[in-house]
């Protein structure tokens, strides 16, 4: 669930205001929607990665995700943590970003 807020409404909004809401808020109000969109998409993000773990160590009997080694070794597991990583990247990568208006 958490996942799916984060990806489908947070993330995907954040996008559609940094490509089609430009020219409709043209005073920066877009960035600002966009900002706490996808900021938000990383809090509920990680907060959905991080949940099954805590729920796992606290009654660790098997649920729909395996944490056996078997389980480890899937690709949701696996893509899961790649992704993670990316989307914790992102605003790293953002604070870092050369300004649009500069010299290219």
């Amino acid at each position: 669930t958490f996942m799916t807020i984060a990806w489908l409404a947070l993330a995907m909004s954040g996008a559609f205001f940094a490509a089609w809401m430009k020219p409709v808020l043209p005073n920066g109000e877009w960035f600002i929607a966009h900002r706490i969109l996808m900021a938000g998409s990383l809090i509920v993000g990680v907060l959905g990665f991080i949940l099954p773990f805590i729920a796992h160590a606290r009654s660790p009997t098997p649920g729909l995700i395996s944490f056996s080694s078997d389980g480890k070794n899937t690709a949701h597991f696996i893509i899961g943590f790649i992704i993670m990583a990316l989307h914790i990247a992102n605003p790293i990568i953002a604070i870092f970003r050369c300004n649009p208006k500069g010299e290219k």
